[in-house]
Parts: structure tokens; sequence; C-alpha cells
């Protein structure tokens, strides 16, 4: 039985893409950090009613350290109570 021929590889389909603009406005590239709007994650928020019935009700400050803890509570817990003993010192 002759050996069987071995099929050429198919060229990978190309696809052409836009070009990117090399001159785009400085306003409208960033280096900053995204914002705590656009980090929030939406299960974060059962978080903030949890920190409020612990007594923490400044929410805004809430949503700040749990997007800035990844959504950790145990840990922007600890910010808050870092937060309030150093209140406290200063009275």
């Amino acid at each position: 039985m002759p050996p069987m021929p071995i099929a050429e590889p198919a060229e990978p389909e190309l696809i052409e893409l836009p070009p990117v603009p090399m001159d785009m406005p400085a306003d409208e590239v960033s280096d900053e950090e995204p914002t705590e709007a656009e980090n929030w994650q939406s299960e974060w928020d059962d978080l903030l009613g949890e920190l409020t019935e612990m007594g923490f009700e400044d929410e805004t400050l809430n949503r700040s350290l749990i997007a800035s803890t990844n959504g950790n509570i145990k840990d922007a817990v600890k910010e808050l109570v870092e937060k309030e003993r150093s209140a406290r010192q200063q009275i």
C-alpha cells in the first residue's frame, strides 16, 4: 500500500484591523488608575449594607475602602477601625 500523502497546512486567514491613530490627543490617553466607579463590582453592593449594619455609616468612605481593598470586607473593616482610633486619639 502506498504511503498516504500528507496534506499541507492551510494558510491562516489574515484579519485586517483598522489602523490605530498615533496622534491621539493627550487628554484621551490616561496613565491614571480607573476611578472608583469604574472599579466597582456589583457584588460589592451587599458589603455596603454589611458595613452600615456594623455601625460604619459613611457610605462614601465605605465604598472607597471596599474598592481599594478589592472587595475584601475584613481589610475594609480594619481600615475603618484604624481611622476611628486615629480620630479618637486626636480628640
